[in-house]
Protein backbone atom coordinates (compact mmCIF):
# COMPACT_ATOMS: atom_id res chain seq x y z
CA UNK A 1 0.00 0.00 0.00
CA UNK A 2 1.49 3.43 -0.55
CA UNK A 3 0.36 6.78 -0.19
CA UNK A 4 1.16 9.82 -2.75
CA UNK A 5 1.50 13.56 -1.35
CA UNK A 6 1.59 16.22 -4.03
CA UNK A 7 2.54 19.73 -2.35
CA UNK A 8 2.68 23.12 -3.96
CA UNK A 9 5.08 25.87 -2.82
CA UNK A 10 8.38 23.88 -2.81
CA UNK A 11 11.09 26.45 -4.60
CA UNK A 12 14.16 23.32 -4.48
CA UNK A 13 15.39 20.45 -3.25
CA UNK A 14 17.43 21.33 -0.59
CA UNK A 15 14.25 23.34 0.57
CA UNK A 16 12.10 20.22 0.49
CA UNK A 17 15.05 17.89 2.08
CA UNK A 18 15.48 20.44 5.29
CA UNK A 19 11.66 20.63 5.93
CA UNK A 20 10.90 17.32 5.29
CA UNK A 21 13.80 15.62 7.40
CA UNK A 22 12.69 18.22 10.27
CA UNK A 23 9.06 17.22 9.80
CA UNK A 24 10.03 13.61 9.89
CA UNK A 25 11.98 14.12 12.94
CA UNK A 26 8.91 15.29 14.85
CA UNK A 27 6.72 12.46 13.44
CA UNK A 28 8.93 9.60 13.66
CA UNK A 29 12.48 8.40 13.54
CA UNK A 30 14.66 9.23 11.00
CA UNK A 31 16.74 6.31 9.89
CA UNK A 32 18.78 7.04 6.89
CA UNK A 33 18.28 9.83 4.05
CA UNK A 34 19.68 9.40 0.65
CA UNK A 35 20.64 12.04 -1.72
CA UNK A 36 19.97 11.38 -5.54
CA UNK A 37 21.30 14.84 -6.58
CA UNK A 38 21.48 14.20 -10.29
CA UNK A 39 17.76 13.00 -10.12
CA UNK A 40 16.27 15.43 -7.83
CA UNK A 41 15.30 13.23 -5.52
CA UNK A 42 16.20 11.79 -1.90
CA UNK A 43 14.91 8.67 0.07
CA UNK A 44 13.91 8.14 3.86
CA UNK A 45 14.31 5.31 5.92
CA UNK A 46 11.89 4.88 9.02
CA UNK A 47 10.10 2.46 11.28
CA UNK A 48 6.57 2.75 9.61
CA UNK A 49 8.04 3.21 5.45
CA UNK A 50 10.08 3.99 3.04
CA UNK A 51 9.41 7.36 1.57
CA UNK A 52 10.71 8.26 -1.94
CA UNK A 53 10.67 12.10 -2.51
CA UNK A 54 11.60 14.08 -5.79
CA UNK A 55 10.87 17.73 -7.48
CA UNK A 56 10.79 16.28 -10.95
CA UNK A 57 8.61 13.49 -11.37
CA UNK A 58 6.28 12.36 -14.84
CA UNK A 59 3.96 11.98 -12.03
CA UNK A 60 4.24 15.83 -10.88
CA UNK A 61 3.49 16.87 -14.00
CA UNK A 62 0.46 14.47 -14.73
CA UNK A 63 -1.11 15.33 -10.91
CA UNK A 64 -0.44 19.40 -11.59
CA UNK A 65 -2.47 19.11 -15.05
CA UNK A 66 -5.31 16.31 -12.99
CA UNK A 67 -5.74 18.76 -10.29
CA UNK A 68 -5.27 22.07 -11.90
CA UNK A 69 -2.45 23.08 -9.56
CA UNK A 70 1.03 23.96 -9.70
CA UNK A 71 2.59 21.00 -7.67
CA UNK A 72 6.29 21.02 -7.12
CA UNK A 73 7.06 17.89 -4.61
CA UNK A 74 5.66 14.72 -5.04
CA UNK A 75 6.33 12.84 -1.84
CA UNK A 76 5.80 8.66 -2.48
CA UNK A 77 5.11 6.85 1.03
CA UNK A 78 5.69 3.02 0.71
CA UNK A 79 4.23 1.85 4.06
CA UNK A 80 4.93 -1.24 5.89
CA UNK A 81 1.59 -3.44 6.19
CA UNK A 82 2.55 -4.23 10.22
CA UNK A 83 2.87 -0.34 10.67
CA UNK A 84 -0.17 0.65 9.04
CA UNK A 85 -1.95 2.49 11.82
CA UNK A 86 1.34 4.12 12.64
CA UNK A 87 1.99 5.30 9.20
CA UNK A 88 -1.28 6.73 8.38
CA UNK A 89 -1.37 8.60 11.68
CA UNK A 90 2.28 10.02 10.49
CA UNK A 91 1.20 10.90 7.09
CA UNK A 92 -1.85 13.27 8.17
CA UNK A 93 0.53 14.78 10.84
CA UNK A 94 2.93 15.53 8.27
CA UNK A 95 0.26 17.17 5.90
CA UNK A 96 -0.29 19.55 9.30
CA UNK A 97 2.71 20.37 9.27
CA UNK A 98 3.59 20.94 5.57
CA UNK A 99 0.62 23.12 5.70
CA UNK A 100 1.24 24.93 8.73
CA UNK A 101 5.04 25.59 7.79
CA UNK A 102 4.38 26.46 3.92
CA UNK A 103 0.65 27.70 3.78
CA UNK A 104 0.48 25.19 0.46
CA UNK A 105 -1.86 23.48 -1.61
CA UNK A 106 -2.23 19.93 -1.54
CA UNK A 107 -3.17 16.44 -2.49
CA UNK A 108 -3.03 13.21 -1.16
CA UNK A 109 -3.63 9.95 -3.41
CA UNK A 110 -3.84 6.09 -2.35
CA UNK A 111 -2.27 3.29 -4.20
CA UNK A 112 -1.52 5.40 -7.56
CA UNK A 113 -4.93 7.29 -8.13
CA UNK A 114 -7.60 7.36 -5.28
CA UNK A 115 -8.02 10.48 -4.10
CA UNK A 116 -8.28 10.98 -0.42
CA UNK A 117 -7.77 14.67 0.42
CA UNK A 118 -7.17 17.54 -1.18
CA UNK A 119 -6.24 21.06 0.05
CA UNK A 120 -6.81 24.34 -2.21
CA UNK A 121 -6.56 27.52 -1.48
CA UNK A 122 -7.08 27.19 2.23
CA UNK A 123 -9.51 24.55 2.29
CA UNK A 124 -9.22 21.47 3.17
CA UNK A 125 -11.96 18.41 1.72
CA UNK A 126 -11.67 14.69 1.96
CA UNK A 127 -13.36 12.50 0.43
CA UNK A 128 -16.11 10.70 3.05
CA UNK A 129 -17.30 8.33 0.74
CA UNK A 130 -13.89 6.25 0.54
CA UNK A 131 -12.16 6.65 3.71
CA UNK A 132 -13.89 7.54 6.76
CA UNK A 133 -11.41 5.66 8.90
CA UNK A 134 -8.41 7.67 7.94
CA UNK A 135 -7.72 10.10 11.30
CA UNK A 136 -7.93 13.57 8.96
CA UNK A 137 -8.38 15.16 12.35
CA UNK A 138 -4.53 14.77 12.92
CA UNK A 139 -3.60 17.31 10.11
CA UNK A 140 -4.82 19.99 12.92
CA UNK A 141 -7.37 22.02 10.68
CA UNK A 142 -11.16 21.91 9.76
CA UNK A 143 -12.08 19.95 6.79
CA UNK A 144 -15.00 19.21 4.92
CA UNK A 145 -15.91 15.58 3.73
CA UNK A 146 -17.32 15.41 0.36
CA UNK A 147 -17.29 13.50 -2.25
CA UNK A 148 -13.92 14.02 -4.17
CA UNK A 149 -13.91 11.11 -6.53
CA UNK A 150 -17.33 13.05 -8.82
CA UNK A 151 -15.32 16.31 -8.77
CA UNK A 152 -12.41 14.57 -10.50
CA UNK A 153 -14.04 12.85 -12.67
CA UNK A 154 -15.75 15.42 -13.95
CA UNK A 155 -12.21 16.79 -15.24
CA UNK A 156 -10.77 13.82 -16.17
CA UNK A 157 -12.27 10.61 -14.22
CA UNK A 158 -13.28 7.17 -14.60
CA UNK A 159 -15.87 7.07 -12.85
CA UNK A 160 -14.80 5.23 -10.22
CA UNK A 161 -12.71 8.15 -8.70
CA UNK A 162 -9.35 7.05 -9.76
CA UNK A 163 -8.32 9.17 -12.45
CA UNK A 164 -7.75 8.10 -15.82
CA UNK A 165 -3.54 8.43 -15.96
CA UNK A 166 -3.26 6.82 -13.12
CA UNK A 167 -5.41 3.50 -13.05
Amino acid sequence: MFFELYLTKISSLQELKTLFVKIMKEVSSVVETVDYPQKNKFTTSCEWATIFTDTRSYDLAFASEDYAMELTCHIWFDIFSYQYELAVNSIMKIIGRFISILDCDCVLTLDGGRTLLVRRNGKISVNGSKSRDLPYELIGYPFVEEDLSKQYDQLHGTGDGSLSRRS
